[in-house]
């Protein structure tokens, strides 16, 4: 994140991609993690992930990107009220 910061405050490209937990690799694979909110990412859906990031046009990267395969209606079940940033997922809130 910091590199690509420094990256983009100097005028180059970047992009530092959060990734959400993998299906076959890495420590939410082998730990075995729930997918009750967060569900896993396949490789394949992860190299197409990565391809539309990298294809995306410079200008309009603003240095970070997140990458994960959320079950919003169980996310926002656990929020008492849906943030302002959220609103366009509100449909998926039971109730509101």
């Amino acid at each position: 994140d910091a590199f690509a910061a420094w990256r983009l405050a100097r005028g180059m490209p970047a992009v530092a991609v959060q990734w959400g937990p993998w299906a076959e690799v890495g420590m939410a694979a082998r730990a075995g993690t729930s997918e009750s909110m967060v569900l896993r990412i396949q490789p394949d859906e992860g190299l197409e992930a990565m391809a539309a990031v990298l294809s995306t046009p410079s200008s309009l990267r603003t240095g970070a990107v997140g990458v994960a395969r959320i079950k919003w209606s169980s996310f926002l079940a656990n929020m008492p009220t849906l943030p302002p940033f959220l609103d366009n997922f509100k449909q998926y809130k039971k109730g509101g």
